[in-house]
Parts: C-alpha cells; structure tokens; sequence
C-alpha cells in the first residue's frame, strides 16, 4: 500500500502549513510591536540595520554609554530593550547595560524579549534575524526598496 495522498489530504496539509506560518508571522509580529514601544539596545551597527529593516529603531551598546557618561538624564518613563547576541561578548554588554540603567535612573528593562525573539527563530546573533524571519513567514526580501538608487542592492 502507498502512501499517495488524496487530493483531499494534499490539500488539509498545505491549509494546516499555511495555518501554521500565519501563527508564526503574528507571533513574531507581535514581539516586534513589543520592541517598537520602548528604546532597544543593540550590540552594533549592523544590528541596528537588520532590526530597521523590520521597523525597528534601535541604539548600540556605545552610543548607549556615551549618553550616559555626559550624565544625559536616562529616561525613567520607558522600557529599555537589551537584545544582544546570545555569546559572551552579549552577555557582558547585557550586564553593563543593566548596571548603567539601575545605577543613572528608575527605568524598566527587558532582556528576555530578545532572547526569545531569538530563540524561537533559532538565531544566536541579531544579524542572522532578518533572513529567518522572510524565511519562517514566507516573505520576499524587500529592503533593498529602502535604499537611494546609488546604493548597491543588498547581496
């Protein structure tokens, strides 16, 4: 006995898939909305251009500590961010970022929103987001829209 799928079958499975990607695309979707509300620390500038090309504005770790070394008023009414990569060069700017924001100022953090927006696109690092994520929503790559027409299309 074969294992043929009826057409009935084929088509249960591809409406399950596609039911299953629209679950993934407003999960992620939503931790996005997340980031969007608050100020999200980065570990570089490449990070930053991945999180923009989902909408999301972001700071590095340095600009972060120039700000709070000119002892610029960290504001207390926001929810800091720190979505660094998970390797230890992360996980030391996560602790200097916690320190900076409990030692300048009352304002909340989160470090545990862009830990699992990581791990549930199975990433390690902020750079590897992007390409999963038009992966696992099945998107087409569209920021090279974005850039002026003497920039080079993104390789």
């Amino acid at each position: 006995m074969g294992s043929n799928p009826t057409p009935a079958n084929f088509l249960m499975t591809k409406m399950h898939e596609r039911y299953k990607k629209d679950r993934v695309a407003k999960k992620l979707n939503s931790i996005i909305k997340k980031f969007k509300n608050g100020i999200v620390i980065v570990e570089g500038k490449h990070d930053i251009e991945t999180l923009n090309k989902l909408g999301i504005k972001a700071i590095t770790f340095n600009h972060f500590v120039s700000i709070s070394r000119k002892n610029a008023e960290i504001k207390s009414d926001v929810t800091f961010y720190i979505f660094m990569d998970l390797d230890k060069g992360g996980y030391d700017k996560r602790d200097k970022t916690i320190d900076i924001i409990i030692t300048q100022s009352n304002a909340k953090y989160n470090t545990v929103l862009g830990r699992r927006f990581l791990q549930f696109l199975n990433v390690t690092s902020v750079e590897q987001i992007y390409q999963q994520y038009l992966h696992l929503t099945n998107q087409e790559d569209i920021s090279y829209k974005y850039y002026n027409k003497h920039d080079k299309k993104p390789q």
